[in-house]
């Protein structure tokens, strides 16, 4: 009876252990990180989501990987850490973007259309149309008028 609730025990924790693992080691492709291990795509201007699911802009982003967000529900403000903030996907044409990944990060635009995960873009920098995964982009925030 022992031996049973050890091998339970035992497997209980391997499975724990490999959970932590895979979260730990798990990366997607706009997390990039800089020397500081603060997320390097965070740009003021950026529609984010919270951890805690709330929608948000970036207003400032300092060295030590601190953000200060604008809570959009609320008007509120918080400093976070950037790795506790995603990065909201365009998923309408017209949308702004900024690039956050890839060859053109950096490069500022607008969506002109969507073909399945790519994103048709048209950069402001004047070249031509890029098509862009949808990870590699982020919808730089716009306010209703």
């Amino acid at each position: 009876m022992a031996t049973m609730k050890t091998v339970r025990a035992l497997s209980l924790s391997l499975s724990l252990l490999l959970a932590i693992a895979d979260s730990a080691c798990s990366v997607t492709d706009f997390d990039e990180r800089n020397d500081s291990g603060a997320s390097d795509w965070t740009t003021p201007g950026l529609l984010v989501q919270h951890v805690d699911g709330l929608l948000a802009v970036i207003r400032e982003v300092s060295l030590d990987g601190l953000c200060s967000i604008e809570i959009l529900s609320n008007g509120g403000k918080r400093k976070v850490l950037a790795s506790t903030l995603q990065p909201v996907r365009p998923d309408k044409k017209g949308t702004k973007i900024r690039v956050i990944a890839g060859e053109h990060k950096g490069s500022t635009g607008e969506v002109a259309g969507i073909d399945g995960p790519d994103r048709i873009v048209k950069l402001n920098d004047g070249s031509d149309v890029k098509v862009l995964h949808f990870s590699h982009l982020a919808t730089v925030y716009t306010p209703a008028a």
